[in-house]
């Protein structure tokens, strides 16, 4: 059973970089239930998953190396002043 906000991988063709505009999607992998949704299998399943972890992969390591940003911080009272004084003073 396929479910609403399960990760869905495929494989689409677009002629446009950014994807803008699909124009064929031909197979469709849901790796949590090792399912494949196709009208007929146009690629190597194996390569597919593959790559697919290939990539999972990089952009675990790229997210694990990537420098944590801090929480902004919350004005002090004074400053919160300040900026009172400054747009209604």
């Amino acid at each position: 059973m396929v479910n609403r906000g399960q990760v869905a991988e495929m494989l689409v063709m677009s002629n446009y970089a950014d994807l803008s505009t699909i124009e064929e999607i031909t197979d469709i992998y849901i790796p949590s239930r090792n399912l494949w949704v196709s009208d007929y299998p146009f690629l190597r399943q194996d390569y597919f998953k593959e790559v697919s972890r290939l990539i999972r992969d990089d952009r675990e390591e790229r997210s694990r190396n990537r420098p944590r940003r801090r929480p902004p911080r919350e004005r002090s009272r004074e400053i919160e002043r300040y900026y009172d004084e400054e747009e209604w003073g």
